[in-house]
């Protein structure tokens, strides 16, 4: 009988160890990075294609969501996580960067991340540009929740319970719980009979 009164807690602590997240879970805050200090990674919501010049030379410009030019912004260009290139924007936003291939590369003007593929003279689809428009601090907001990668400090601001119920971990620890517990309940019934 004693055995049988603390089953239930146990089967509801046994639950709750699994619900709660374990520091084995939670990614590391501090990691290595060759992105330049105190830039918040914000994901691009396209891909702009851009058509170097002869020279390997990219050209162009930062704003902001207003359409003014943003000066004295500094703007480097990432490619595979190695930073190729630095500059400054001039006093209309331009900026021009010297040396590059065709390619995939991160623009990064200020706090905003944009993704480009630049291309080498004749090589560019049609509807490629041959400047880039970087527009600063535009954040994009889109109404089908904070989607994957959520955890602690994911910076969707989608809220720690929105996140944690995200985690698969927790998901698969609730449907366990809804498995042991009505068996645990439904043993302990058929034993006092």
């Amino acid at each position: 009988m004693r055995f049988q009164i603390m089953r239930i807690p146990a089967v509801v602590l046994a639950t709750l160890a699994v619900l709660v997240p374990t520091p084995m879970f939670v990614r590391a805050e501090t990691q290595q990075s060759n992105e330049p200090a105190g830039l918040q990674h914000v994901p691009a919501h396209r891909t702009i294609d851009v058509v170097l010049d002869g020279a390997g030379t990219l050209t162009g410009k930062v704003i902001d969501s207003g359409g003014t030019a943003e000066t004295g912004v500094p703007v480097v260009v990432v490619q595979q996580g190695h930073v190729v290139g630095r500059t400054v924007t001039d006093s209309q936003g331009n900026f021009a960067m010297c040396g590059l291939g065709g390619g995939c590369y991160e623009i990064v003007a200020g706090q905003t991340v944009a993704l480009a593929r630049l291309w080498t003279n004749g090589t560019a689809p049609p509807a490629a540009t041959t400047s880039a428009l970087v527009v600063a601090d535009s954040t994009v907001i889109r109404g089908q929740g904070c989607g994957q990668g959520c955890g602690p400090g994911c910076g969707h601001g989608c809220g720690k319970l929105k996140c944690l119920l995200h985690n698969p971990w927790v998901l698969a620890a609730g449907i366990g719980a809804a498995i042991a517990i009505p068996i645990a309940a439904h043993d302990d019934d058929n034993s006092g009979s």
